[in-house]
């Protein structure tokens, strides 16, 4: 669900917004824009929106599965393109392959265990419930 609101202070409910539960800690989301050509003028705009510990918990554990999804994808391409040099050209897109697909497996493994830890399916999503993605005046699309 997409809100958009308008204003200068907000104030958040003291529940978590993932699951709903009762918030004891807080996750920042920001947004930035930036005016200017020559001289760039950066403006960023900070909320503190209230989590429960469990949900920063998988918040955080999601980030860390991407950052292993893009190692990994690099490292099956780099395997790819070390037998490929040392064992021909087909035997290393072989190998790249089956390195790419066993990323691929394992990920999406590491995400059904993310959703599973969620709050008793009380979640509304593994990621961030909350996102800032664009200040008032900033023309671009999200």
């Amino acid at each position: 669900m997409r809100v958009d609101v308008s204003g200068h202070l907000f104030v958040f409910p003291h529940d978590c917004a993932c699951c709903g539960g009762t918030a004891d800690a807080e996750l920042s989301v920001s947004a930035s824009r930036s005016r200017g050509s020559r001289i760039v003028h950066t403006e960023m705009k900070t909320w503190d929106v209230p989590y429960c510990s469990g949900c920063i918990k998988h918040i955080r554990n999601l980030d860390n599965v991407r950052l292993q999804l893009k190692l990994l994808a690099f490292f099956s391409l780099f395997l790819g393109l070390l037998i490929g040099f040392s064992l021909g050209s087909y035997w290393g897109a072989v190998a790249g392959m089956l390195a790419l697909v066993a990323t691929a497996l394992l990920h999406r493994s590491r995400l059904r265990q993310l959703r599973a830890e969620c709050s008793a399916g009380s979640c509304v999503s593994i990621d961030k419930a909350v996102e800032y993605p664009r200040m008032a005046g900033d023309t671009t699309q999200v």
